[in-house]
């Protein structure tokens, strides 16, 4: 992810931070800003974990559609099927078989299409009170619909947003500055897996409760 995804991305993430506006930036920053946030939907250990998974179990029921030819070649001493023989002799093959998948994924044109037309616009705050955490992008509605709504904090006092909507953009961007960061921060908790992150303590409280509250609910 360093060389392909994240170096890239730094270039962009200066302008933001910078509070320069996202149509000022190049084609190719454009674009190795989108991949970083497509990269952000799946680099989590949970997200890697169910990927890994779905592909191992890919990866068998192809190795099985065919066991006639299998069969054709098998020897003697070899195992009774085609998965056998890969689990046997090249286990790593159906171990990495999803984390190959994960490329094409950060890379997927069709996604990252809807995604560069967008526009980006960043909100800048004073007081350094926006949280993040493990699993930081939100991503509401789909990038195929046009309510879709792409929020991911920045900094503790930058959050960017993305829509192709310009009416929600504004809309953000008229927000109560407390009252959005409010709903960003309950948010960023919400979908945390392990860890949330801010400048200072003084959410410490705030986060504790929420995390309790979520936890309550998913064990529900």
């Amino acid at each position: 992810m360093g060389p392909q995804v994240d170096d890239p991305a730094a270039a962009p993430l200066r302008y933001f931070l910078d509070r320069r506006p996202g149509h000022e930036l190049t084609l190719p920053m454009r674009q190795a800003w989108t991949r970083f946030l497509m990269s952000l939907h799946v680099r989590n250990p949970d997200r890697v974990e169910q990927i890994t998974g779905q592909g191992a179990e890919a990866l068998r029921e192809m190795l099985a559609k065919d066991p006639e030819e299998y069969k054709a070649v098998r020897k003697p001493d070899d195992p009774p099927t085609l998965v056998e023989w890969v689990e046997r002799y090249a286990p790593a093959l159906i171990e990495n078989y999803g984390k190959n998948i994960l490329p094409g994924i950060v890379a997927h044109q069709a996604t990252g299409n809807e995604i560069i037309r967008m526009r980006w616009v960043v909100g800048s705050y004073a007081t350094p009170d926006i949280l993040t955490c493990d699993r930081p992008l939100y991503l509401s509605h789909g990038v195929n619909d046009p309510r879709c709504v792409i929020a991911l904090p920045l900094s503790p006092c930058a959050i960017l947003f993305a829509s192709r909507d310009p009416s929600i953009l504004d809309t953000l961007m008229r927000m109560e500055r407390s009252a959005l960061i409010r709903a960003i921060n309950e948010t960023v908790v919400a979908q945390a897996a392990r860890y949330v992150y801010g400048a200072h303590d003084r959410a410490l409280a705030f986060v504790e409760r929420l995390l309790a509250t979520v936890r309550k609910s998913d064990a529900e």
